[in-house]
């Protein structure tokens, strides 16, 4: 009874986009390389998400976090920079142990900071985790 329709669906567009988004990532990585995919993909959600936000004022500062904020900037390009050298020789096999992100994320929280996590995202984490090591085992 706590599965609701909309946030479903905004899950699944969600999914699709994050899909076509490692794709043609990885795409523009092999013809235009590395620097000129993140530059482009940098500058366009610069314009679109933080432009209008500083030029309405609503963009919030990160006060005493600037070393958090400057860390997860940091560590983005270097995964998608990973992703893009990752995929040229294929892209299956990055895109899939890119999706993992938010199981891997939940079990770094868990083991390094103590995160408590609940049976739906255990349960989540196994399923994404076999899914992952049954479709090795059907690959090898």
């Amino acid at each position: 009874t706590d599965i609701h329709l909309r946030p479903s669906l905004y899950a699944m567009a969600a999914a699709c986009s994050f899909g076509v988004g490692l794709v043609g990532s990885s795409r523009a990585g092999t013809e235009l390389g590395a620097l000129w995919t993140i530059l482009v993909a940098r500058v366009i959600g610069l314009s679109v998400v933080a432009l209008p936000l500083i030029v309405t004022r609503r963009l919030p500062r990160p006060g005493r976090v600037w070393w958090m904020v400057t860390f997860s900037a940091i560590a983005e390009l270097v995964g998608f920079a990973a992703f893009i050298g990752g995929s040229q020789n294929g892209v299956a096999i990055p895109a899939v142990l890119a999706s993992q992100f938010a199981a891997v994320a939940a079990a770094t929280s868990y083991l390094v900071f103590g995160e408590r996590l609940g049976m739906r995202q255990r349960a989540g984490a196994a399923v994404i985790f076999a899914g992952v090591a049954v479709l090795s085992l059907l690959r090898a």
